[in-house]
């Protein structure tokens, strides 16, 4: 262990023995769901207060000394390890604590924690992680200390979103082109600010200052960029300030922030990573967003300090800026490019809680103008806003920007008294103002964006599988859509005959307004699901039957149409499998697909003629023959998921996919997937979708995995 790692520790238990203990429980086998009682009891310190996160369980004993000892229940796998915390008031060394979960009872004193950083224990179900958790970088600021002087109650700020810059000499960045690119944009961006009627109180970069990995090289950069603002700058943590790979071990969860910190104390002074502070009549919240694995698991006391601090500022409006949206955005990196379900459904819960933040300010998505006006909305008496980069180019949102673009510039929010206005400058100096009404979110629309699958509404039967009621029983991702023109349809459409049933239509195209700086991710946002409810070992079959529009079909092209079936115990995956028509995408779902730990088999939906195709499956038995599963192996399930979709490589030629689903039934029985009268067919490896994505010169491209050509545009 490094000399200045272990020096750290002792610091973790104040002179007056206030300290926050962090336990974690989490599957002692990787593919196990653990169900437990869990007892906590302290010897030699009292317990003030706990909280146990990610598992919807929220525990608060009695007040200060009432209580030495804690029982609560946790379902806990190792995608959603239980996290529980503990402050403790007159603590010591000697301070034990004691952990009984079912049958298994462990304890430990402080003082292992202090010489080590962590204490592990370990049981047949269960492993468990303590440590003391550091709250030296999160806190209340003083706006003087942050070089912000009284502005009165009448002010503005300018708000940064993304510059992404950097040193294009630094050959370890691997993106010349696109760090030029980013610089120039920057530079014309802070020329806007000094060129606004009122020099703003601050300016605050919500996030990604600088491209690439946090290289010291580019926050030298940036800083030189900054320092030429008539005003403090202050930052936000975003995903692009450390380093792809970095860990979050318990015993010390900011390794290899360093290079963040050294330039926040350079352009300002602070050391926090979440902090707050007053200013005029507003409260002003800084929000980290680093997206990386394990951050929120080591770091779970930020939303307990989050809320005390929206308490304790209840009758103030808030500001709360962070980097990634907490409302969803509609397309397909953003399902999977942001945080998780609970991170997000947890935040917009704590932010809405008391009625005072009035603005969630976020970045992250390289969002044009066009759509950041059509993606905002009102929740909760909040407004959720995703604001353009002030260096990036916009992502692929499929039609043109307001005004013939650029994108590039700041937000400027204008603060009067308790009310405050939003405006947009770019760098060509036109000006958008946000409008005071936006439409509502409504999380019912949309039960995705803050619900698992697992989590959906669920019947024993599948409802409206004919699509006679519309969408009924059918929950749907939010799609961001073109004003003319739309790359996705998903409609019902009614029908006139046997011949011609009542069916969901699906359609799917390459986005348009293909020019430089558009993102070309494959779109596989457009379907929709619906969770059933199972018996363990009772057969299932899906009857469906689908029809292949032919004026948007090529067998040939990178686009296709699924039915994708997931099956759930608990939370916890133990089914994948895909049954598409035309060439398909290895994992739809992106990180939800959890592909990493089950595997994911496909089938095939042959398409032999125009007209309708007729389909029985039964994914259990198709699962097990193709992820050539062990005959005596349980699948043991609860739910099912059945999702419909389409989606194509939004690359190259035209391509496009349309398709109608009708008929879809569930029934009892064991009898052999058929389709079209013929057994089902795993799909040829040749027409399954796995290129990677790269950088040239700033742009996302193809690149064949195998043999590390381009792939045409």
């Amino acid at each position: 262990m490094p000399l200045s790692t272990a020096r750290r520790y002792p610091e973790m238990l104040p002179r007056d023995g206030r300290a926050l203990l962090r336990i974690e429980f989490s599957p002692a086998q990787d593919d196990a769901l653990v169900r437990s009682t869990v007892r906590i009891g302290v010897d030699g310190a009292l317990l003030r207060r706990s909280r146990t996160c990610f598992d919807g369980f929220e525990r608060q004993p009695g007040k200060s000394g009432e209580q030495s000892e804690v029982c609560f229940e946790i379902e806990a796998t190792r995608v959603h390890p239980v996290i529980s915390l503990f402050w403790l008031e007159g603590a010591a060394p000697e301070c034990r604590i004691r952990i009984k979960t079912g049958a298994q009872e462990e304890s430990f004193a402080l003082q292992h924690i202090l010489e080590n950083g962590v204490w592990t224990g370990s049981g047949p179900e269960l492993q468990i992680f303590a440590n003391l958790q550091d709250e030296t970088r999160i806190g209340k600021i003083e706006p003087v200390r942050l070089g912000i002087a009284d502005p009165g109650t009448n002010f503005d700020i300018v708000v940064l979103a993304d510059p992404q810059g950097g040193d294009p000499k630094d050959r370890s960045n691997g993106n010349p082109t696109r760090l030029k690119i980013h610089n120039a944009f920057i530079e014309e961006s802070l020329y806007t600010v000094s060129q606004l009627p009122r020099t703003p109180a601050f300016a605050v970069v919500i996030g990604d200052i600088v491209d690439h990995q946090g290289q010291s090289s580019n926050f030298r950069v940036m800083a030189d960029f900054l320092k030429k603002l008539p005003c403090p700058v202050l930052f936000g943590l975003g995903n692009h300030e450390i380093a792809y790979g970095v860990e979050h071990p318990p015993e010390d969860p900011l390794r290899g922030y360093g290079n963040y910190f050294a330039a926040q104390r350079e352009i300002n002074g602070s050391d926090k990573l979440l902090y707050s502070f007053d200013l005029g009549q507003w409260h002003f919240v800084v929000w980290p967003d680093p997206l990386r694995s394990r951050f929120w698991e080591t770091h779970s006391h930020y939303f307990d300090w989050l809320e005390r601090d929206l308490e304790r500022h209840r009758k103030t409006p808030v500001l709360f800026l962070q980097h990634v949206p907490l409302h969803p955005i509609g397309i397909n990196p953003f399902i999977n490019y942001v945080e998780p379900v609970e991170i997000r459904r947890r935040l917009l819960d704590i932010l809405s809680c008391y009625g005072n933040v009035k603005y969630v300010l976020s970045g992250h998505v390289h969002i044009p103008i066009r759509a950041s006006l059509k993606t905002a909305v009102s929740y909760r008496g909040m407004k959720l806003i995703n604001l353009p980069a002030a260096g990036y180019r916009p992502r692929g949102f499929g039609e043109g920007e307001l005004n013939g673009g650029p994108s590039q510039g700041v937000a400027v929010l204008s603060f009067r008294g308790r009310s405050a206005e939003l405006s947009y400058r770019t760098v060509t100096g036109e000006t958008v103002t946000y409008p005071d009404e936006l439409p509502e979110f409504e999380p019912a629309r949309h039960p995705l964006w803050l619900n698992r699958k697992w989590e959906l509404p669920a019947e024993r039967r599948l409802v409206n599988g004919g699509f006679e009621d519309g969408l009924t029983g059918w929950c749907r991702r939010f799609v961001y859509t073109e004003d003319q023109n739309p790359s996705n349809l998903c409609e019902v459409r009614t029908g006139d005959s046997p011949a011609e049933p009542t069916s969901l239509y699906l359609f799917c195209r390459k986005r348009g307004y293909d020019c430089p700086g558009q993102d070309r991710l494959p779109q596989s946002i457009n379907r929709l699901c619906q969770a059933v409810l199972v018996s363990d070992g009772r057969p299932l079959l899906l009857r469906l039957a689908y029809r292949i529009d032919p004026d948007h079909y090529d067998a040939d092209a990178w686009s296709g149409a699924y039915l994708w079936i997931e099956g759930f115990e608990s939370r916890l995956k133990r089914l994948n499998v895909i049954y598409s028509a035309g060439r398909t995408l290895f994992s739809p779902g992106g990180k939800e697909s959890q592909s990493g730990r089950i595997a994911e088999v496909h089938f095939d939906l042959p398409v032999l003629n125009r007209g309708w195709h007729h389909a029985v499956v039964n994914p259990v038995a198709d699962f097990r023959r193709g992820a050539k599963l062990d005959p005596g192996r349980q699948i043991n399930l609860d739910r099912l998921v059945f999702n419909l979709g389409v989606w194509t490589a939004n690359t190259g030629d035209d391509q496009r996919i349309g398709i109608h689903f009708s008929g879809l039934a569930l029934e009892g029985g064991d009898a052999p997937s058929r389709i079209q009268g013929r057994p089902a067919e795993l799909k040829k490896n040749g027409h399954i979708f796995r290129k990677r994505i790269d950088h040239l010169a700033g742009e996302h491209v193809y690149v064949d995995r195998r043999s590390g050509t381009w792939w045409r545009r």
